[in-house]
C-alpha cells in the first residue's frame, strides 16, 4: 500500500470496448444464497474483486466444514461442532452478511476479524437484531464492533426491526440468512437509506428459490458511473461498454446513472438493437451548455443511491455545474467520510465544495489550483475512480494508495487505458 499513481488522458484515443465487473452486491447476495439454500448454482460473471473473493473464502471455507449445513439444519436443528477462524478483509458487506450468517448456525463457533478500517465501521444495528432472535455474540472491544465471536444458534423468526439508517445492508444480512431459522421473518422496517438494496436481496432470494443450475451476475452499474463521468467531462467523446443490463430490468439501484446522467445531458444508446448487448454513452456538448445556461443548482436526492455521489459530484464540478446533492447523510459511514473526503479532494482540484449536514453543495466558487497537487485515496475505492477523470480537465492527476480499486473494481485503470489514459507508478517507469 502507499504506492501512488499518475494518471493523464489523451482525448485522441481511439475507442474501444470497456469491460465491467459483475456487480458485487448482486455476486454478495448470491454467494450466501446458494449457501443456505445447499445448492451447487454455477455462478457467471462473478467478480474478481477484494471483497467478492472474501466471502467466496468464507462461504466455501463453511461449506467444507458443513456440506450438508441447510439439511441437517433442517432435519435436526443443529451441527456438529466446530471452532472456526475467519479475517474478512475490509468488506463491509461482506462481514455483515458472514455475521448474520455464522450466527444462524448451531453448532459452529466462528471467531470473526477484519481490517482496522472495517473494524471502525458500526455493527451494532446487525449485533441487537441477531441477539433480539436469539443470538450470541460476544465483541472483544469496543461493543458493537468486530474483532468478535459468535456462537451459532438456530435463530427465530418474527419481525425485523434493525436500524437502517446507517445501511440497508443490516437487514439484507439477516434476510439472506433466514432460510436457516426455525420460522420465517416477517414484517421488515422501512429502509431510510439505500432501499433499492433491500429490493435486490428479496428477489436475488426469489430467484434462488428456484434451484437454479446457473445464476447470471449483472455487469456493475456502480463501475459504469465512472463511465458515465467521464462522458460528460470528454463531450462527442463516444464510451463503448460491453454490457449493461437495461435499468428497467436491472436488479441495481444504481442503474438509476442512466437517467441521472442522461438529465445532465448524456445519452446511451444501446448498439445493434440489443438489450443486454454493447452500450454507447456520448455526452452532448449542446445539453450540457443548456443545463449550465440555467444558472441554477443541479438539485439531485441520493438517499437511494449513495454511492452515485462521488462520480457526480467530480463530473458536476468538471462541468461547471453548481449542485446540491442532498440525502446522503449515511455516506459518513463508508470507507471513508465521503462527504468530507470529496470536499477536501476537490478543494484541491479548485472546487470550492463544502458538506452541509446530509448535503454536498457546490455554488460555481472556484479556488486556486496547485499543478503539483497529489490527492488522496482516503483508502476508498470509489474516490479513487470518481478522482481519475479529473486527469481530463488537468494535464495530469496523482492519486496515492490508487490500488484500493481492487476492492470493487481490480481491472480499472486496464480499462482506463483503453479509453486512452497513461497510467503509471511515477520513479518507476512501470505502466500500471
Amino acid at each position: 500500500m502507499g504506492v501512488p499513481v499518475v494518471v493523464s488522458y489523451d482525448c485522441r484515443a481511439v475507442r474501444k470496448l470497456v469491460c465491467l465487473p459483475g456487480s458485487k452486491s448482486i455476486a454478495a447476495r448470491a454467494l450466501v444464497s446458494r449457501f443456505v439454500r445447499g445448492l451447487d448454482t454455477r455462478l457467471v460473471n462473478l467478480p474478481s474483486c477484494d471483497d467478492t473473493r472474501e466471502l467466496a473464502g468464507a462461504v466455501a471455507a463453511l461449506a467444507e466444514a458443513y456440506p450438508h449445513a441447510a439439511e441437517l439444519i433442517s432435519e435436526y436443528g443443529e451441527l456438529p461442532p466446530r471452532e472456526m477462524c475467519f479475517n474478512l478483509g475490509n468488506g463491509a458487506t461482506t462481514l455483515r452478511y458472514f455475521l448474520a450468517l455464522a450466527a444462524s448456525m448451531p453448532g459452529l463457533v466462528a471467531h470473526i476479524d477484519c481490517g482496522e478500517g472495517l473494524r471502525r465501521r458500526p455493527l451494532k444495528p446487525l449485533i441487537d437484531e441477531l441477539r433480539a432472535h436469539g443470538a450470541e455474540i460476544s465483541c472483544h472491544g469496543m461493543e458493537g464492533y468486530a474483532p468478535l465471536t459468535v456462537f451459532g444458534r438456530r435463530l427465530a423468526g418474527g419481525d425485523i426491526n434493525a436500524d437502517t439508517s446507517v445501511s440497508s445492508q443490516f437487514v439484507s444480512a439477516l434476510m439472506l440468512a433466514s432460510p436457516l431459522w426455525s420460522s420465517p421473518i416477517g414484517a421488515l422496517p422501512s429502509a431510510s437509506v439505500s432501499a433499492p438494496y433491500i429490493t435486490m436481496t428479496r428477489k436475488v432470494m426469489e430467484r434462488f428459490d428456484s434451484s437454479p443450475a446457473e445464476y447470471v451476475i449483472e455487469s456493475d452499474w456502480s463501475a459504469a458511473s465512472y463511465l458515465y463521468e467521464l462522458a460528460m467531462a470528454c463531450p462527442g467523446r463516444e464510451i463503448m461498454i460491453e454490457s449493461l443490463t437495461l435499468p428497467e430490468v436491472s436488479l441495481q439501484g444504481d442503474a438509476m446513472c442512466q437517467q441521472l446522467f442522461g438529465w445532465l445531458g448524456v445519452e446511451t444508446r444501446r448498439l445493434d438493437g440489443n438489450p443486454d448487448g454493447p452500450a454507447e454513452v456520448c455526452g452532448i456538448a449542446s445539453r450540457i451548455a443548456d443545463m449550465r445556461s440555467l444558472n441554477v443548482p443541479v438539485c439531485f436526492d441520493l438517499g437511494k443511491v449513495p454511492d452515485l455521489t462521488p462520480a457526480l459530484a467530480v463530473a458536476l464540478c468538471m462541468a461547471g455545474l453548481p449542485f446540491d446533492l442532498s440525502g446522503i447523510a449515511h455516506l459518513r459511514f463508508k470507507e471513508c467520510d465521503r462527504i468530507a473526503a470529496l470536499s477536501a479532494e476537490l478543494d484541491k482540484a479548485g472546487y470550492a465544495v463544502a458538506g452541509n449536514g446530509d448535503s454536498l453543495l457546490w455554488s460555481g466558487r472556484r479556488l486556486p489550483v496547485a499543478d503539483d497537487e497529489a490527492f488522496s485515496s482516503w483508502n476508498d475505492h470509489r474516490m479513487v475512480m470518481a478522482l481519475a477523470m479529473l486527469a481530463v480537465s488537468r494535464k495530469y492527476v496523482a492519486i496515492k494508495d490508487a490500488e484500493v480499486v481492487a476492492k470493487s473494481f481490480p481491472d480499472f485503470f486496464v480499462q482506463l487505458r483503453r479509453l486512452g489514459f497513461d497510467v503509471r507508478i511515477p520513479g518507476s517507469g512501470k505502466i500500471v
